[in-house]
C-alpha cells in the first residue's frame, strides 16, 4: 500500500532571488498563508514537488543549498538556476533510491537461503564504489568528531555558543534491561520476542564469487613447500644433553 503524498515546496519572496524550501502535508498554497517573511513582499509558490518521502527529499535539497542560507537560516539566496539544479538533483536521486530502499527493507525481514549469489560485473563495480565511499565516510566522520570536540571544549560549561552550536543538558530515563532480567526472569521471558533480521556486511576484498578460503590454503601450501626442513627442535634451546633445563 502506497503512502499518501506530501509536498516539498519552494516559495519565492517577491521577485527576488530569495527562496524558502520546506514540506507540508497540506498544499503549498495553504502552507504559504502561515509563513512569515518579515517583509512586505508576498510569497509565491515557485515549485511544488509531490512525494511519498517529503522529509528525506527536503533534507537532501537543504544540504545542497546549505552554503546559500540567508542570515535568518530559513531562506536561501540563490538564483532560479541554482535552485532548480538542486531540486532536480534531489528528485532524480530519490526516483532511483526510493524503490530500491523499499525493496531492500522488505527483504531485510526474510530469512535468506544458505547459498551465495554469483556477482555480476555491475555488482563488482558497485562493490568497488561502495568500499571507496565507505572509506571516505570514515575519514570524514573522524574529521567531524575532531571539529565537534574543538567546539565543545570552546563552549566549556556554557549551554552553547551564539551562532555556532548549542550543547544543552537533556534528561533521559533509561530502562535497565540487565537488572530487570536478573530480578524478574520469568516476566522478562514473557515479553521478549524474536526480532531477527538480516545483517548487511560489505566484504573488504573482492573475489569472483568463490570463497577465498581455498585460495588462501593453496597459497599456504605453496609457501610451506619452500620452507627448509628439518624444522628447528625447540627442546634443544630449553634443555641440555641430560634433559635438564638450561
Amino acid at each position: 500500500m502506497s503512502k499518501s503524498l506530501e509536498h516539498v515546496y519552494c516559495f519565492r519572496v517577491g521577485s527576488r532571488n530569495c527562496f524558502k524550501v520546506g514540506r507540508t502535508k497540506s498544499t503549498p498554497e495553504k502552507r504559504k498563508r502561515n509563513v512569515s517573511t518579515g517583509s512586505f513582499e508576498k510569497l509565491s509558490v515557485y515549485r511544488d514537488i509531490p512525494t511519498e518521502d517529503a522529509s528525506s527529499l527536503e533534507t537532501y535539497i537543504l544540504h545542497l543549498l546549505d552554503e546559500k542560507r540567508a542570515e535568518n537560516g530559513d531562506f536561501f539566496h540563490v538564483t532560479e538556476e541554482e535552485l532548480n539544479s538542486a531540486v532536480d538533483e534531489a528528485v532524480s536521486f530519490f526516483a532511483e533510491f526510493q524503490p530500491l530502499r523499499g525493496q531492500a527493507e522488505a527483504m531485510k525481514s526474510r530469512i535468506p537461503r544458505e547459498t551465495m549469489a554469483k556477482p555480476s560485473g555491475e555488482a563488482l563495480q558497485i562493490h568497488r564504489e561502495l568500499r571507496e565511499q565507505m572509506n571516505q565516510r570514515y575519514f570524514i566522520q573522524q574529521r567531524i568528531e575532531l571539529l565537534e570536540a574543538k567546539i565543545k571544549v570552546a563552549i566549556g560549561d556554557e549551554s552553547g555558543m551564539q551562532g555556532v552550536a548549542s550543547w544543552k543538558w537533556v534528561e533521559q530515563l533509561v530502562f535497565d534491561r540487565s537488572k530487570f532480567k536478573m530480578e524478574h526472569p520469568e516476566l522478562y521471558q514473557r515479553y521478549i520476542r524474536n526480532g531477527g533480521h538480516r545483517t548487511f556486511l560489505v566484504d573488504r576484498i573482492e573475489t569472483d564469487g568463490e570463497a577465498p578460503v581455498e585460495e588462501l590454503m593453496a597459497i599456504a601450501d605453496g609457501a610451506a613447500a619452500h620452507v627448509e626442513r628439518p624444522y628447528l627442535d625447540h627442546a634443544e634451546l630449553l634443555y641440555d644433553e641430560h634433559g635438564l633445563p638450561k
